[in-house]
């Protein structure tokens, strides 16, 4: 024969299954989260600032960008040898 389940679990199990229901209701309800946007520093390097052409550079002066002396990368090229590899 089989014994009936004690009701303190039963009730547990009901109420477990209830509390999680309604945390997935209200945040379903709630909407999605909205994060901060990121700061901005508003600054770009001179170097990349020449490359672009004179409208998009009037464009990010209106919209408050300022023009730094950031320096150019060198090279994309490594500047020594892996290990156990002559250099040219």
């Amino acid at each position: 024969m089989k014994k009936a389940l004690p009701m303190p679990l039963i009730l547990g199990a009901v109420a477990l299954a209830a509390i999680v229901a309604a945390v997935v209701l209200f945040r379903g309800v709630a909407g999605p989260q909205e994060f901060a946007a990121p700061p901005s520093s508003m600054t770009i390097p001179k170097y990349i600032f020449d490359k672009l052409p004179p409208a998009q550079q009037d464009k990010m002066r209106a919209q408050g960008y300022k023009v730094t002396e950031g320096a150019a990368p060198s090279s994309t090229q490594p500047t020594t040898a892996p290990p156990g590899v002559q250099p040219r």
